[in-house]
């Protein structure tokens, strides 16, 4: 009666972890605000339950996949550049790892609730997507996802499961169908080639391999050469570009990487220029394109080397033990795996969770009679109240404080309450600065809060460029309107400096220190720093404005001219069409500054 009860528990925590994340991925992943602290919530309930009931004996891979995310956490304490991004990431590899865990120790029983959960979530998304299309008349549509490649990396895991089913069920074809023609609507390059390398490795005899492989094969190959046609993408080109950047990051930091969740921070000195575009320097490397690779950069080679070992011991224990059989086992891996070069999901919790939970289940090991090797019941307490203690810091906290501030008034009592709820949240702090910042006229008391929260957000994010920024307008404000000294304008240049060496490319950096040098009359180094800033942007507005007014300043009024002019032009050009952020941030200028100018020629 015990053990049925033990069951029972262990049984409703598979269940409980696996309809949060079928929700939400249905929800579009549960990335921010309320949907991803309610994620957090129950997975930290499931997985404490999980491993209260059964308590496992870890298996040596399974260990050394912890060590890998222990390394990791060391690196983002050596390298705290990001240390918002840098716990949150380490909190969805912790939470897919215990997944992992957990799941390839499931019974017949609970295999079975899993699998209806997976294939409805992933029917439920795949219809969306399809109506979505159908709707907007779009064959670019992620549904509910923000992402079609997320979307599609989700429809991805749940493709074995319908194609190589252990028992035939009604209806197998058309959800086959479904989830096909959904994958299709995404436009996912790299899905379409996963599901049929999936489905090759998935077949048992082998001249049907060979079959598939050239159907497949020449089916993709249509389907890539009319999605380029389509929609044309210029990332599919620059992924060789942008692979090579990464791996000069990686020269950087061979044994260590950036840590995880770092690499925005560190590729912001080496954009890829797009001379074509309006705005050349507008993209930033965020994510590696490849999971591989996302790791080598994140957690350096050492980190690969434990990652890439545990992989290994598992595939080892599988074939040894029989699982490899599984065509399923065999399609989710090929599948997954192929995906992963062309894609990183090192920081898409969705997609981790969702991949660690269908893998856990297909190659759950059944020879193994986990009841006979059960820690003691002080050891299972410990360890189910340490992983649920480090979901909610890790992700709950994160998570509540960004909720109470979206729906707060965004006062300064609210800042105070999200950064209580989370430290490291320091977007609160950020957006505080910008609304002080954005007044038209300060006093000391404007200037002493904007400069406490400024000081915050560095001290607290000293890898983020835009912070150093507003840290630096701040104290250029003061300086000039207030008359706050020296001290205040040598601390404005250096926040500048420091934001232009981590965002060289940009050309706001450059252009707020050149305003701070023209408001203390050092001329010949404002028009540098403002020829700079347009040299880097040629259709950066505010830009030209500064350096007609400099130029003007000079005396030399048909150059002056020449830049009212071009800034003008620009504007005429940016409004005919449709405007990215960063596009709209080159042609944005307040009005009086055109006003100012154009009176100043007359």
């Amino acid at each position: 009666m015990k053990q049925q009860l033990v069951d029972m528990k262990g049984n409703t925590a598979f269940l409980v972890a696996t309809l949060t994340i079928a929700t939400s991925a249905v929800f579009g992943g549960a990335f921010y605000g309320l949907h991803l602290l309610l994620a957090a919530l129950f997975l930290a309930l499931a997985i404490g339950i999980g491993f209260m009931e059964r308590g496992w004996i870890l298996k040596t891979d399974e260990c050394v996949l912890i060590a890998g995310i222990l390394w990791a956490a060391v690196v983002a304490v050596a390298r705290p550049e990001a240390p918002l991004t840098a716990k949150t990431t380490l909190s969805y590899w912790m939470i897919a790892c215990c997944l992992w865990i957990g799941f390839r120790r499931t019974g017949e029983q609970a295999k079975r609730r899993v699998f209806t959960t997976v294939l409805s979530a992933a029917l439920i998304i795949a219809g969306v997507i399809v109506g979505g299309a159908m709707l907007k008349g779009s064959l670019r549509n992620g549904g509910a996802f923000d992402s079609p490649n997320v979307a599609a990396s989700v429809l991805l895991g749940a493709v074995p499961l319908v194609a190589f089913p252990s028992r035939k069920w009604v209806g197998r074809w058309p959800a086959l169908g479904l989830i096909g023609l959904a994958l299709l609507i995404t436009g996912s390059r790299a899905a379409w080639v996963a599901v049929a390398v999936a489905i090759v490795v998935g077949l048992e005899r082998k001249r049907l391999r060979l079959v598939s492989a050239i159907v497949g094969g020449s089916a993709v190959i249509a389907a890539l050469l009319l999605r380029n046609l389509l929609h044309p993408e210029g990332l599919a080109w620059f992924r060789p570009r942008i692979w090579m950047a990464v791996l000069g990051i990686v020269s950087d930091h061979p044994l260590t990487g950036v840590g995880p969740g770092g690499l925005a921070e560190a590729a912001g000195i080496i954009r890829i220029c797009h001379a074509e575009d309006f705005a050349q320097y507008e993209r930033i490397i965020s994510f590696s394109e490849s999971s591989p690779l996302a790791v080598l950069v994140q957690t350096g080679a050492i980190g690969v080397a434990l990652f890439s070992l545990a992989g290994i011991l598992a595939l080892v224990d599988l074939r040894r033990k029989g699982v490899w059989a599984s065509p399923q086992a065999r399609a989710a891996i090929a599948g997954i795996v192929t995906f992963s070069l062309f894609h990183d999901v090192l920081t898409i919790p969705v997609t981790l969770w969702w991949w660690a939970l269908v893998l856990g289940v297909l190659l759950a090991n059944e020879c193994v009679d986990e009841r006979s090797e059960t820690p003691t019941n002080r050891l299972r307490i410990v360890t189910s109240l340490s992983i649920v203690g480090l979901v909610l810091w890790g992700l709950a906290a994160p998570a509540y404080a960004e909720w109470s501030w979206q729906r707060g008034d965004h006062g300064p009592a609210e800042v105070e309450a999200a950064l209580r709820a989370e430290p490291l949240f320091v977007d609160a702090a950020r957006w505080r600065v910008q609304e002080l910042l954005a007044l038209d006229t300060w006093d000391w008391t404007s200037a002493a809060e904007a400069l406490h929260w400024a000081d915050c957000a560095t001290r607290r994010h000293r890898g983020d460029a835009g912070t150093w920024a507003l840290l630096a307008r701040v104290r250029s404000r003061a300086a000039l309107e207030l008359g706050a000294g020296h001290g205040a304008i040598q601390g404005s240049r250096d926040a500048f400096r420091i934001a232009s060496e981590r965002e060289p490319f940009l050309p706001w950096y450059w252009y707020g220190r050149a305003q701070l040098e023209r408001g203390i009359g050092n001329l010949e180094a404002a028009r540098a720093l403002a020829a700079k800033s347009v040299n880097l942007e040629p259709n950066f507005v505010r830009g030209h404005l500064l350096l007609g007014r400099l130029e003007l300043d000079h005396g030399r009024v048909d150059e002056a001219r020449a830049a009212l002019a071009r800034a003008q032009s620009i504007v005429d050009v940016g409004m005919d069409g449709q405007l990215t952020a960063y596009q709209s941030e080159l042609i944005a200028c307040p009005a009086w500054q055109v006003t100012q100018l154009s009176n100043a020629l007359k």
